[in-house]
């Protein structure tokens, strides 16, 4: 993207937010700077149990999904989820930036809680929480498959807490 488009680009997102109609996707890289793993990460060792190399694999659910048919079961797959996703971590700055937005609409693919938490989704225990003077805050996740799934209590963000 020229320096130019991308100018553009953040004039025509600023007009956005401040007029209530952006809004954010955010991808499960999101927290690898936090102390969480990314898809690769998270799929590595099941790749491997399956012969296959995770770096040369392009579509990773279709990974995932071979490695719960081929098991008959999402038993490796829900434990490897825990496993990775009651580590300690830590809201980092860009969550703080995010969350600091006025944005409305949030769609999310990460297993991980931060963002909801810095929003105060999970003080609150509601989906949403006011955000700005535009309104509600909503977050969408596309990927709350952890099982038992529940946050830790606030101030105990460690695997102690579960």
């Amino acid at each position: 993207m020229s320096d130019g488009a991308r100018r553009r680009f953040f004039e025509h997102f600023a007009v956005a937010i401040d007029q209530g109609d952006a809004a954010l996707f955010i991808g499960a890289g999101l927290s690898v700077s936090a102390g969480y793993v990314d898809w690769r990460g998270l799929l590595r060792e099941i790749a491997d149990e399956l012969g296959l190399i995770v770096d040369q694999e392009s579509d990773l659910v279709s990974l995932a999904q071979y490695h719960v048919n081929s098991a008959s079961h999402r038993g490796r797959l829900n434990r490897t989820l825990i496993e990775e996703f009651t580590r300690d971590a830590k809201v980092t700055a860009t969550h703080r930036q995010l969350a600091g937005l006025s944005i409305r609409t949030v769609w999310t693919t990460n297993y991980d809680t931060l963002l909801e938490w810095e929003l105060g989704h999970i003080d609150s225990g509601l989906p949403w929480r006011a955000a700005s003077a535009l309104g509600p805050t909503r977050i969408c996740s596309l990927d709350y498959g952890v099982p038992e799934y529940s946050p830790p209590p606030i101030g105990n963000m460690g695997a102690s807490a579960w």
